[in-house]
């Protein structure tokens, strides 16, 4: 079983979120998704979330377990946080 974690990062009124676009792996190449990735071998799910977020954009975050999704050979567990106080975003432009 492969365990994999993604974190909602927002501000306390959940109107920004954010939002980082993949480099890998090529099949997510260019998509824009929340942040996760991969639980390494003997890395505790925690750790994994707070490595991911500092490797993917840069910040240090307290993370909240909301949930999981089961697949046939790996589990996400699902993770929110504030976005911190000291935090530089950059903003994408709106979709609308």
């Amino acid at each position: 079983m492969i365990n994999y974690v993604m974190c909602v990062i927002t501000d306390p009124n959940h109107n920004e979120y954010v939002m980082i676009t993949k480099n890998r792996p090529e099949f997510l190449k260019g998509k824009t998704t929340f942040v996760g990735g991969k639980v390494e071998k003997g890395e505790g799910v925690i750790d994994a979330m707070v490595r991911e977020t500092k490797e993917e954009c840069g910040l240090d975050i307290d993370p909240i377990q909301i949930g999981y999704i089961f697949g046939h050979e790996y589990t996400c567990l699902l993770y929110t946080s504030p976005i911190p106080r000291d935090a530089t975003l950059s903003r994408m432009p709106s979709s609308a």
